[in-house]
């Protein structure tokens, strides 16, 4: 929850094989953040962007019992772009 509110991130929903995470205003997704997923997660998230962006983060290869640790490694890379200058 910690990373999530540093981020911005309003809420994350899980859609079974893939989480909707979702930030408070579109000023949180920035080029550096979304260059940054793409280099390393370009195949597995899409881009909703909006008034509250959108990160679908596509876990259909991860078990359900991974996916706590998929995401919290997801969230600490967000964080790391986030935080370079």
């Amino acid at each position: 929850r910690s990373i999530g509110r540093q981020l911005g991130i309003l809420e994350i929903k899980d859609k079974m094989t893939q989480l909707e995470i979702k930030f408070e205003s579109n000023d949180r997704v920035n080029k550096k953040l979304i260059n940054g997923l793409l280099k390393n997660y370009s195949k597995s998230i899409l881009f909703k962007m909006g008034d509250n962006p959108v990160i679908l983060y596509n876990l259909k290869d991860v078990k359900r019992e991974d996916m706590l640790e998929n995401l919290q490694k997801f969230l600490k890379y967000m964080k790391s772009l986030v935080e370079t200058n």
